[in-house]
């Protein structure tokens, strides 16, 4: 985060909630699609490429690309959970039923705590949004052609994978 509300937000979110500050951590920096959430899985994450495969259904993959604080993150809750011998196929999960993956409800009263620990009136996707490209224009210095490449690239199939992973950081190494 470039602002001081953000970095307080963010130091105060890893020290509250390890899910929740991985969670916000994804999502500044990618601004996944809010039904894909739920499904991601511990065993789709590319912690060297540092991406995130979402099976969409069997034919359809969603890529949820990530930066260096985004896997620092992912890498302490894999962590807290595995010293709480907690292990669940899915990343975010509640204990509703029984540790069960979250739900549209979950994400958006997640996006309310956030706000209220960030002391921001509202928070919305669509705010998110807009954040994350004003992230990938500031830190990344991608043009706004190129932000909107990298936030289009919700689903694909599966053989594009490594193609979209290519143009991704060909898109961020030119302009670094």
């Amino acid at each position: 985060p470039t602002t001081l509300a953000g970095r307080v937000a963010y130091k105060k979110l890893e020290e509250e909630n390890t899910q929740l500050s991985a969670f916000f951590a994804i999502l500044c920096c990618s601004c996944p699609n809010k039904g894909n959430i739920a499904k991601i899985e511990w065993r789709r994450v590319n912690w060297k490429k540092k991406y995130i495969e979402v099976v969409v259904d069997d034919n359809t993959r969603s890529m949820i690309y990530l930066d260096n604080y985004a896997i620092k993150q992912l890498e302490k809750l894999r962590k807290e959970r595995y010293d709480k011998g907690l292990k669940r196929k899915h990343i975010f999960i509640t204990k509703y039923k029984g540790w069960s993956p979250v739900t549209d409800n979950t994400i958006t009263n997640w996006l309310d705590k956030i706000a209220k620990i960030g002391n921001v009136d509202k928070l919305t996707f669509g705010i998110m949004r807009n954040t994350c490209k004003e992230y990938l224009k500031k830190v990344n210095k991608l043009n706004d052609e190129q932000i909107n490449r990298v936030l289009s690239w919700k689903s694909f199939e599966t053989e594009f994978k490594y193609l979209i992973l290519d143009e991704i950081e060909n898109l961020k190494n030119k302009n670094n």
